[in-house]
């Protein structure tokens, strides 16, 4: 999803899902202050719907990395989707059930702190990233809070705890195409609490 075009603040937009998913709300995709804000999924028919309050963040993601082979932030990104989900996970000390990653292309717009501090790599891969974090898998009933554990993402000691995570993540999965050395984040916008977000289900 990128900038809302012809969308008024307060208006959704209808979303088509894959055959054999289907929507569960109007507001699947509501515009808000010329942003996107999703809440919810596509879901498959004849899965049970829940839902619950969610927060959720847009943030650019700057990935420094050593003989890397790919060139694509997004690619990259959809190819390392389980150790990101991971990584942010360890970051915030949820279970990657408890998060929601939807990737998407850099939107360059972002302002990414400099580091001058740590040598740059040889490629500098970049995508966006919308987090959504689930309020009641999380146990915290004051909703700002949580919005201000997602806006300390892009400041230490974020930053550091995620890129230790995701260079803990890389060498589990066996990353062959680069060594990770630097992690930096731009946030493209404030946290915002959805009353609901609409998810499949558990079984356990």
């Amino acid at each position: 999803l990128g900038r809302i075009w012809l969308t008024a603040s307060g208006e959704s937009c209808w979303v088509t899902c894959m055959p054999g998913y289907n929507a569960q709300d109007s507001l699947l995709l509501l515009c808000l202050n010329g942003r996107w804000q999703v809440r919810g999924e596509c879901i498959e028919e004849g899965v049970n719907v829940t839902e619950m309050a969610a927060s959720q963040i847009l943030l650019h993601v700057n990935l420094d990395l050593e003989a890397a082979d790919e060139s694509d932030g997004l690619q990259w990104a959809q190819q390392h989707l389980d150790p990101l989900y991971w990584a942010f996970a360890k970051t915030l000390n949820v279970h990657p059930a408890e998060l929601r990653l939807q990737l998407l292309p850099s939107s360059s717009r972002a302002a990414v702190p400099d580091l001058p501090d740590r040598r740059l790599a040889q490629v500098v891969l970049a995508f966006d990233v919308r987090l959504t974090l689930l309020l009641e898998a999380m146990n915290i009933s004051d909703a700002q809070q949580t919005t201000q554990v997602l806006e300390g993402l892009p400041v230490e000691p974020g930053i550091s705890l995620f890129e230790q995570a995701l260079k803990e993540e890389l060498n589990v999965s066996s990353d062959a195409d680069g060594q990770l050395q630097q992690v930096s984040f731009g946030s493209l916008g404030n946290a915002e609490v959805l009353d609901r977000y609409f998810l499949p289900e558990a079984l356990w």
